[in-house]
């Protein structure tokens, strides 16, 4: 067994434990499971329309960045990449990332390299916007000292996403003089900040990329505040932008195929910090994932030619 199959193998491992754990949270506190019964109907429709609505928007947002990059594609069909890709991701670790590069490298020819350094990139730019949004909330006057502690380390951690690629860099090329890393790695890194700071440099690109964000970053909290509120624990909006922003970042950031288990016990520590309850915080995460996943589907079923088509390459023996 090769050592890319041994680590598949221990990311779902490490999911069903997640699970097993959630599971065992809820057998000895089942009055907490009684919380999903306390969404209505109108909140769980209104929850999937911005679902809806946050996919369409996030591609977009994608799109911009790839146009500018040179790919040539119409807006309908890099959805249905986008959907696909998606979907994928939902049940392989970093399968979109590869879905994705591979079609875009065989039907429009964009290279691997710049798929690759553009995920990169898209990271980078996700961890910024989240951090800026999420401080522009818990700054404001109502909120700033009962939240001294997390503006610190947000503010901190902003500082430090924005300068890691460039310290990166530098560090990789000090170890390349002492013939420590290859030659290569500093290339891949390079090409990624190049593209970085063409991104930033493009004013009218990066005013549009911030807007779509803001506009999806509203959604999440908006249908944060719609899940705390069915569940009937309300929380000022300065916590709500916190657990939004950690929300985001459990939705970003991948450790496992799609975070299964350990976002939702990662959010119901959250949320106990924020003073909510554990099962509060599981809730709302598995609600998200849910109705975000049922919302892929949705899309996905104006896609079911390209689902084929990842059917027929996996049985070419298509890697993910």
């Amino acid at each position: 067994m090769n050592s890319r199959k041994l680590i598949t193998y221990f990311n779902y491992l490490a999911s069903i434990v997640f699970l097993i754990c959630i599971v065992v949270y809820f057998q000895r506190h089942q009055d907490e499971v009684q919380n999903i019964l306390k969404f209505s109907q109108r909140a769980l429709g209104e929850l999937f329309l911005m679902s809806l609505l946050i996919i369409v928007i996030y591609s977009y947002k994608i799109l911009l960045t790839y146009r500018f990059l040179g790919l040539r594609i119409s807006n309908f069909s890099w959805f249905r990449i986008f959907i696909i890709s998606r979907f994928i991701n939902f049940h392989v670790l970093q399968g979109a990332n590869v879905y994705r590069s591979f079609i875009l490298k065989k039907e429009h020819n964009f290279s691997y390299t710049r798929s690759v350094s553009l995920i990169g990139g898209l990271v980078w730019l996700e961890l910024v916007m989240i951090f800026m949004f999420t401080l522009a909330v818990i700054i404001l006057p109502q909120f700033y000292k009962e939240h001294i502690a997390a503006i610190e380390i947000l503010g901190g951690l902003l500082i430090v996403v924005v300068a890691l690629p460039w310290v990166l860099l530098q560090i990789l090329k000090l170890a390349s003089l002492r013939s420590l890393v290859r030659a290569s790695w500093i290339s891949k890194l390079k090409e990624i900040l190049d593209d970085l700071t063409r991104l930033i440099a493009n004013r009218q690109l990066l005013g549009k990329y911030f807007l779509a964000s803001t506009v999806i970053f509203v959604l999440y909290f908006l249908s944060v505040r719609i899940c705390f509120q069915a569940l009937e624990t309300p929380f000022e909006e300065g916590a709500l932008a916190l657990f939004t922003a950690f929300l985001f970042l459990t939705r970003t950031l991948n450790i496992v195929p799609g975070n299964i288990g350990l976002a939702e016990i990662g959010c119901g520590l959250f949320v106990n910090q924020l003073g909510g309850s554990v099962g509060g915080g599981i809730v709302v995460s598995g609600v998200f994932r849910i109705l975000g996943y049922g919302a892929t589907v949705f899309w996905a079923l104006f896609c079911l030619k390209d689902l084929w088509r990842y059917g027929k390459l996996k049985r070419e023996k298509f890697s993910t």
